[in-house]
């Protein structure tokens, strides 16, 4: 058991909540007779997370594919589901241009910002550290 806990205790932080990050935004105020109450939306989404498997098998297109096709189909998947809880975790604006690629926005971003001088796409902080785990 000592060494199952050994190589799986770098992975608490994954399932903790990162220090000094604001998980919970206020979305709008509701009124209650006299009273003003706050409404929060929770950056990690449980509706979301709830609802990942039904999205999991449409990021797969048609009924076959190879195995390194149903690998690169399932990874662009992957990264355009968490793109999209990124996007929908800080309330970006619904005119804002959607892109898929950090590379794109940065170059749209850098461009934009040396003509007009301002940022046109939000850019968000680059994923924790990869600890290199390994399925077996």
């Amino acid at each position: 058991m000592q060494s199952v806990w050994e190589k799986q205790k770098h992975h608490i932080a994954c399932i903790q909540d990162p220090p000094g990050v604001q998980l919970y935004i206020q979305t709008r105020t509701l009124k209650k007779g006299n009273t003003t109450l706050p409404m929060y939306r929770c950056a990690r989404g449980s509706t979301s997370l709830e609802s990942f498997h039904l999205h999991l098998a449409r990021f797969i297109p048609g009924t076959l594919a190879n195995e390194v096709l149903f690998q690169a189909y399932l990874v662009e998947g992957l990264s355009r589901w968490n793109q999209n809880r990124g996007d929908n975790a800080v309330s970006v604006a619904k005119d804002e241009p959607h892109c898929y690629s950090q590379q794109l926005r940065h170059e749209v971003n850098r461009l934009s910002s040396d003509v007009l001088g301002k940022n046109l796409t939000l850019i968000l902080n680059p994923t924790e550290i990869y600890w290199g785990m390994y399925w077996s």
